[in-house]
């Protein structure tokens, strides 16, 4: 019988044929200035309705920087240079002015010029969505660039450093008690233990940061928050069947359970739900969109 190394190994090689490209290319880093540095604080993703481009990424990543009028900016520009985003974030608030936001969404249209600057970049679709329940037994892989692996660096003279990691896992099938701000119609829950986490050959993977210590999961995982979650297979699926079904975005990361090693994931209706609320010329277009 197979060892669970070669086991693992050959379950990665039959996924990888499922996992997006257009993930890598519509996931960037988010950055606050901190003069003379800048350092990056989340993820984002870039989204596009019409002809209108925005960046998506967790209210809570740029809360405080926006609280404090700090300059913002995105990885992805031409020589791997930050691009400043200039003007309004808007974000997701709690019912009745309630401080706690379930939602935890922020969304930032951006500039002609700043689309221009983003070379290579890939704007995601409403047909690339799936605002639907993926399910109990969903297989997802998130893309998002943890502040364990990122290196503060010049805001004028030097490129962003950031790693981006690609993390496959499964529906957490765990207890949910003591969950703060989860709701279920809201929220996917994901392991993200150590278990979970391994190499392209199958072996376990130690999950270390940018100088080779060791971090514990899921809370190294933080810097991800934002980032896109892709609903790539499921358990019922014989997983030769996979690549039949085209991967979908339903959510983005949003939060952390460290006691119950989940990762908290907002489903994709949010943030449509907030453009549509946020920009009205845009409502015509989610109106023929059915599904959200």
């Amino acid at each position: 019988m197979p060892d669970r190394q070669d086991l693992q190994r050959s379950i990665n090689t039959k996924i990888a044929p499922s996992i997006p490209g257009r993930a890598w290319d519509s996931t960037v880093a988010v950055v606050v200035a901190d003069r003379p540095h800048a350092r990056q604080i989340g993820t984002a993703v870039l989204f596009q309705i019409a002809d209108v481009f925005f960046v998506v990424t967790a209210a809570h990543v740029v809360q405080s920087a926006c609280d404090a009028n700090r300059t913002l900016g995105i990885s992805g520009g031409v020589g791997d240079y930050f691009v400043a985003l200039s003007g309004q974030w808007v974000r997701s608030t709690g019912k009745g002015g309630d401080p706690a936001d379930p939602h935890d969404v922020a969304v930032h249209r951006l500039s002609e010029d700043a689309v221009r600057r983003l070379s290579g970049a890939r704007f995601l679709r409403l047909s690339e969505v799936d605002f639907g329940d993926p399910g109990r037994r969903a297989v997802c892989t998130l893309f998002g660039f943890p502040g364990v692996w990122s290196v503060p660096t010049s805001a004028d003279a030097q490129p962003l450093v950031a790693k981006l990691l690609e993390f496959t896992t499964y529906t957490y099938d765990g207890a949910i008690g003591g969950l703060r701000q989860y709701e279920p119609r809201l929220h996917i829950l994901l392991s993200a233990t150590a278990e979970d986490l391994t190499s392209p050959d199958g072996a376990p993977l130690n999950f270390q940061d940018r100088i080779g210590q060791s971090v514990r999961l899921p809370i190294g995982l933080r810097g991800i928050s934002g980032c896109s979650v892709w609903h790539i297979g499921d358990l019922d699926v014989p997983i030769e069947l996979w690549p039949d079904r085209d991967a979908t975005l339903v959510g983005m990361v949003s939060g952390v359970y460290q006691a119950h090693g989940a990762v908290k994931v907002t489903r994709w209706v949010a943030v449509t739900t907030l453009i549509n609320a946020a920009f009205t010329d845009l409502q015509p277009v989610l109106r023929l969109h059915r599904g959200w």
